[in-house]
């Protein structure tokens, strides 16, 4: 970590943490769902944690390979995405829609208007929240032995 005075500020850098192949394979090994697909859809889009809990069923074009990204949930509250370079449609590879459609048809909410990730603590309201995915990122982590790690890391993987 370097540290960097900016103005009478003093603002700790971190250097990006990114996993490799190898790692992200072990890591996701010690994930349930939905947390394991939460984890390949962060990284395959390289979506922030926000990002990925905002996803909807409606967002996910299955018939035409698309998903549009255009909220985000901080603090269980649903607000735009962070950057308007964020509100995106985006492709989906085959395999990761049979990925998605696969967690559709185990997932307890799936109409259109359902969270994609939707806890059923929240009774279908919202989906898992920040810190409980923050919690099961680092147990997986630890029992991968890849050490801590941030969700933000699946953005930079």
């Amino acid at each position: 970590m370097q540290l960097v005075t900016i103005k009478g500020a003093t603002k700790l850098i971190r250097k990006l943490r990114g996993l490799t192949v190898e790692e992200f394979r072990a890591f996701i090994g010690h994930l349930d769902e939905p947390f394991h697909t939460m984890a390949t859809v962060s990284v395959c889009f390289g979506l922030r944690i926000s990002e990925c809990l905002g996803l909807k069923w409606s967002d996910i074009d299955s018939l035409n390979g698309k998903m549009q990204i255009e909220r985000g949930i901080v603090r269980q509250h649903v607000d735009d995405v962070k950057t308007i370079y964020s509100d995106r449609q985006m492709s989906i590879d085959s395999e990761l829609l049979e990925v998605l459609k696969s967690w559709k048809q185990r997932s307890q909410f799936a109409a259109d208007g359902d969270w994609v990730f939707v806890s059923p603590v929240q009774l279908g309201r919202l989906p898992w929240s920040y810190p409980h995915v923050w919690r099961k990122f680092q147990d997986a982590a630890s029992a991968a032995g890849i050490g801590k790690l941030a969700t933000h890391t699946m953005r930079h993987t």
